[in-house]
């Protein structure tokens, strides 16, 4: 019966009705976050593989569609305003008065109902994943290779250009990506101290968003790991990494991306801050960052020990990290005179500095490198007018007073590492002798 309502569902989810194909998107992924419990492993894998991700993607080819034909702007919701009477049109809002707009809403509803699915039922593909290995070894790679289709849907969301009728899904692709990093680390999403969301099975008590069954879902993690002997965990734990690792390097292609786009408008000439939706896309991203570094910092981002440090080590994976907050607090600029850092630059400064408080050199050198940098005409002449580069220079300014200020606070802290702090102070020497020598020169 569950099986025949997805699928009535599934195919609902496609109706070229707006309101009722919304309706069926929301109720289908409220039936599986609902029921997950109950669903056997076989079940699982028709439920994500095939339904979930189908809908998924049909409702983003349907989307594209509409954008390549260009939709003509309608004056009602879902309906062909030609085949109406004028008697029974209805004016509908700017942001839902095309049909591209419209599929773009669905396709928002779509991948926040997958991050749902995904946030609470994890450790239940994991397990489905693994157990249907045992059933048919054809079906081992089952989860990998859903698991790649969700990162291509959502990093290709995540990379779309173009103004506020893109943000939703630009933002939402962004968070998925990074939601898929945090639930397959090793510590799990719990690990964010993620505030709580509204789903089933909660209620409001004494004004606080409740769980009505916490202890159902503490069992169910128990029963999990009863029912897995040691080869099926050795394989559940290989899934996870491998499919931590693939989101985690969507997530690095992503930070990339965003450099690229805002090199990009530069060479054309424009003034050198990420205009207004580059802009919140940066902030939600760099929010997301660190909660997936809270996720990680114990585990895949652990620094190496401080003797290694001092050898020159680091983590693969912090390193990575590293270079992605520093490309978005370099990049995230607002208004280009403004003395004041965006709210991406405060979030990526605050990342590096909990991650220079747990050890890591690395962020404490990228700190230390922001801390001494500035801008000089002569180096920069894609900049464009000297108008442009007074301002850059404005903004840089800020971004290296806010970058001093916690570098010093850093230095008087006891839990920093001496030999850490000397190599850092060394390296702003360093920046600081040779920019006076070229002066000079």
């Amino acid at each position: 019966a569950l099986d025949r309502v997805l699928s009535k569902l599934s195919l609902l989810a496609f109706d070229g009705r707006v309101e009722v194909r919304n309706c069926a998107v929301n109720t289908l992924f409220s039936c599986v976050v609902g029921l997950g419990d109950s669903l056997s492993p076989v079940q699982w894998r028709v439920c994500l593989s095939e339904t979930l991700l189908g809908v998924l993607e049909e409702i983003s080819s349907r989307g594209s569609e509409s954008q390549n034909t260009g939709a003509v702007k309608s004056t009602t919701s879902g309906v062909n305003p030609d085949a109406q009477s004028n008697r029974y049109k209805v004016t509908v809002h700017h942001s839902r008065d095309s049909s591209i707009k419209q599929w773009a809403t669905t396709q928002v509803l779509a991948l926040r109902g997958l991050e749902r699915v995904l946030r609470q039922f994890f450790p239940h593909l994991l397990l489905a994943a693994v157990s249907t290995k045992n059933a048919a070894n054809d079906a081992e790679n089952w989860l990998e290779e859903s698991w790649i289709r969700i990162l291509e849907t959502a990093y290709s969301c995540a990379i779309l250009t173009g103004g506020r009728d893109s943000l939703d899904l630009r933002v939402v692709g962004a968070d998925l990506l990074v939601l898929c990093a945090q639930v397959s680390s090793k510590a799990g999403i719990a690990a964010a101290n993620s505030p709580a969301r509204v789903s089933t099975n909660m209620q409001v008590i004494n004004g606080a968003l409740r769980s009505v069954n916490p202890s159902k879902k503490e069992q169910s993690g128990e029963t999990k790991d009863r029912k897995l002997s040691d080869d099926d965990a050795k394989a559940s734990a290989l899934h996870q990494a491998r499919m931590f690792r693939m989101a985690f390097d969507y997530v690095e292609e992503l930070g990339n991306n965003l450099e690229h786009q805002f090199i990009h408008d530069d060479e054309e000439g424009s003034a050198i801050y990420a205009e207004s939706t580059l802009l919140q896309v940066m902030t939600k991203f760099s929010s997301s960052l660190a909660a997936l570094y809270e996720c990680c910092k114990d585990d895949e981002m652990s620094p190496p020990t401080l003797a290694a440090q001092r050898e020159g080590a680091s983590s693969d994976l912090e390193s990575k990290l590293t270079h992605v907050v520093g490309v978005i607090m370099k990049t995230a600029i607002g208004d280009p005179s403004s003395k004041y850092l965006t709210q991406a630059q405060r979030a990526c400064l605050e990342i590096l500095q909990t991650m220079s408080l747990h050890g890591s050199f690395i962020a404490y050198e990228e700190l230390g490198e922001r801390a001494y940098c500035s801008i000089n005409p002569t180096e920069n002449a894609s900049f464009g007018s000297e108008e442009n580069v007074t301002a850059s220079s404005v903004a840089s300014e800020t971004l290296q007073v806010e970058c001093s200020k916690v570098v010093l606070e850093l230095f008087s802290s006891d839990t920093t590492d001496y030999s850490t702090k000397l190599r850092v102070f060394d390296s702003i020497l360093a920046r600081a002798i040779e920019s006076s020598i070229a002066r000079y020169d």
